[in-house]
């Protein structure tokens, strides 16, 4: 990713990449929690969830609860503790680009990501139709995302003053990283 000078000098995006940044550090916080509840209330025992619980938590709540790859339901316990029957699995895999951020990770049953998935894309697979289908609210989240940007694109011209449009700029920034977020996961599985 390649940013210009000007850009770095965009206070309205610097904000709005503190801000993403703020409500993701909230998100984890708050999983932190949740894992701990939940799992006590599940199984009855007490965990101190660690940092690669809190992203399978984090992609868990994305995903709806459910594997994208086999449609199952997905419980708490059944990717935190000992023996998960759910891995963290890279989308495009690592062998061919290397990514490891989380727009490119999934909650996936194990025995579908070690023996079916393995190294291939999702668009491989014989049940990627399927597949899309689940991650249909994907697509409509970063379209609806698309939409409310192109209306404050029309509303910063006609700013009245320059806090009104710095707000403006602001929140346009802060939604284009949710909208680039969600869309970079959707497009991983096209």
């Amino acid at each position: 990713h390649i940013e210009f000078a000007r850009e770095l000098n965009d206070a309205n995006k610097r904000n709005a990449i503190a801000t993403f940044t703020k409500e993701n550090q909230n998100k984890n916080d708050e999983a932190r929690k949740k894992i701990k509840n939940l799992f006590k209330a599940e199984t009855g025992k007490d965990i101190e969830p660690t940092d690669v619980d809190v992203l399978k938590y984090v992609l868990w709540e994305e995903q709806g609860h459910i594997c994208l790859y086999t449609g199952k339901q997905i419980e708490i316990s059944d990717f935190i503790g000992a023996n998960p029957k759910f891995d963290i699995e890279h989308t495009i895999p690592r062998s061919v680009d290397g990514d490891s951020t989380r727009m490119n990770l999934t909650l996936c049953d194990s025995r579908f990501n070690r023996e079916i998935k393995k190294t291939k894309l999702p668009a491989e697979l014989s049940n990627h139709d399927e597949i899309m289908a689940r991650i249909n609210g994907w697509r409509e989240k970063y379209e609806s995302l698309d939409g409310q940007i192109r209306k404050l694109r029309g509303k910063s011209k006609g700013a009245t003053t320059k806090k009104l449009k710095d707000d403006i700029i602001y929140n346009r920034h802060l939604l284009e990283l949710q909208r680039n977020y969600w869309r970079g996961k959707y497009l991983r599985f096209t």
